[in-house]
């Protein structure tokens, strides 16, 4: 089976303007999180973007691949 990523990765963003209009300070908080959590510390960045990728094929997650 063959899945369209950019269209999955277009239809993410979509979601995402739409829950920044409703919900805005919630995606501030998560972005903020988002990026304390990539920072390098006891994982360098890289090690840890590696670790979420290999979470998203897991767990079959199109939007995380």
């Amino acid at each position: 089976m063959s899945k369209n990523y950019p269209e999955i990765t277009e239809d993410i963003v979509e979601y995402v303007k739409q829950l920044r209009g409703i919900i805005p300070d919630t995606l501030k908080g998560f972005y903020s999180m988002s990026g304390a959590a990539s920072k390098d510390g006891v994982l360098d960045q890289k090690t840890k973007e590696l670790v979420a990728l290999a979470i998203g094929v897991a767990t079959r997650c199109d939007g995380c691949i």
